[in-house]
């Protein structure tokens, strides 16, 4: 997974538990390991479904 924030690149299956957070099971954010920046864990259906919506609004990053 690359972070939004910073852009380390990271293996989201190695999930880190946020220093501050008092919820330290069951999260669905993914902490950062560089910045901390939280994200939320997407499901393949979710990622499926966003993928779609990308592709129909022209969100593949082509160039006019």
């Amino acid at each position: 997974m690359k972070c939004p924030l910073c852009g380390n690149e990271f293996d989201e299956s190695k999930k880190t538990v946020c220093d501050s957070c008092p919820v330290k099971s069951n999260c669905e954010f993914i902490c950062c390991p560089r910045c901390g920046y939280k994200t939320v864990v997407s499901s393949p259906g979710t990622r499926k479904i966003a993928g779609f919506f990308k592709n129909l609004f022209g969100g593949n990053d082509a160039k006019s």
